[in-house]
């Protein structure tokens, strides 16, 4: 059974409905999960705003959250910044897997 987090204590109801208290890197990592899910929607609602020369394509994207990543001193930044990375290729892979059986289904 999967646990349920409450963002206001920043903790988790387990099965057995007890809490559990987040750690910070933890809180950091959803947060940043989060913040990549909406800028990936922000990337497929408008597509067209996309320019190759300001970073706007997908690689260029992530390439720039990466290289922030490794440049953050903060163990908490970095989480936060490996979860927006996650946030938004998930966000962006879960329309292009449906579209790949889209395609599939209809040869």
């Amino acid at each position: 059974m999967q646990n349920q987090t409450s963002n206001s204590s920043n903790s988790v109801k387990t099965a057995g409905n007890s809490r559990r208290k987040l750690s910070p890197e933890v809180v950091a990592y959803g947060d940043g999960c989060e913040a990549g899910r909406r800028l990936a929607e922000q990337w497929l609602l408008h597509p067209n705003r996309g320019d190759a020369r300001h970073g706007g394509t997908l690689q260029g994207i992530v390439l720039d959250m990466v290289e922030r990543m490794g440049s953050a001193a903060d163990p908490l930044a970095r989480a936060r910044i490996r979860g927006e990375v996650v946030g938004f290729c998930y966000a962006v892979e879960c329309p292009v897997s449906s579209a790949r059986i889209a395609v599939m289904t209809s040869a």
